[in-house]
């Protein structure tokens, strides 16, 4: 596992208990190239999403931006265009926060 997949997944499970790790993340994940181990640490951080509401000024500086791991507050409202997400993303995305 690469260093940066190991960091990911790190910052993954913190993210319930500390807050400023949301720009770390962002960070990482902006490095990470797409595969099948990557894919599953994603759909953890969308179902994750849903407790971000909570913290949505942390998320202020980089919603907007064209990636849609910056984009969690608007998904987690079911605000972010679904199609913008990836294809492995939108049926659990759907589920969990657009009505499905």
């Amino acid at each position: 596992m690469s260093e940066e997949l190991a960091r990911y997944k790190k910052y993954l499970r913190l993210l319930d208990t500390d807050k400023l790790i949301i720009a770390s993340i962002i960070e990482v994940r902006d490095r990470l190239d797409d595969n099948s181990e990557v894919h599953e640490l994603d759909r953890q951080l969308i179902t994750l999403a849903g407790s971000l509401v909570m913290i949505k000024g942390s998320w202020g500086d980089w919603a907007g931006e064209p990636e849609w791991w910056c984009n969690l507050w608007p998904i987690a409202r079911g605000e972010y265009p679904i199609e913008k997400l990836p294809v492995y993303l939108r049926k659990l995305a759907h589920k969990l926060y657009y009505g499905g």
